[in-house]
């Protein structure tokens, strides 16, 4: 049986942090904002690159996913104060 975990995150920098030590080659997870809908998304260490798991659709980059999951306006500001995470085990993470 699987287990979920949440995480949140309060900064871009911390998320960034987050991917850049995780142990798994592959994450999928579910991006909690504040306001809006929850989404699944996939990350894959190895491109490090991050994809919608509702459409396929790939972030061009990291900063691009960041910036789409903590509602952050065109001069990169967030206006979001946090993002949970919800991840699953057994993954190693």
């Amino acid at each position: 049986m699987s287990r979920r975990r949440f995480m949140r995150f309060h900064t871009l920098e911390n998320l960034d942090s987050f991917f850049k030590e995780a142990k798994s080659r592959e994450l999928v997870f579910k991006a909690h904002p504040i306001s809006g809908d929850p989404e699944r998304f996939r990350y894959d260490s190895k491109e490090q690159s991050v994809s919608s798991l509702e459409d396929g659709a790939r972030f061009d980059s990291m900063i691009d996913f960041y910036r789409y999951v903590f509602q952050c306006d065109p001069e990169g500001y967030p206006n979001t104060e946090h993002i949970d995470l919800e991840l699953w085990e057994p993954r190693i993470f």
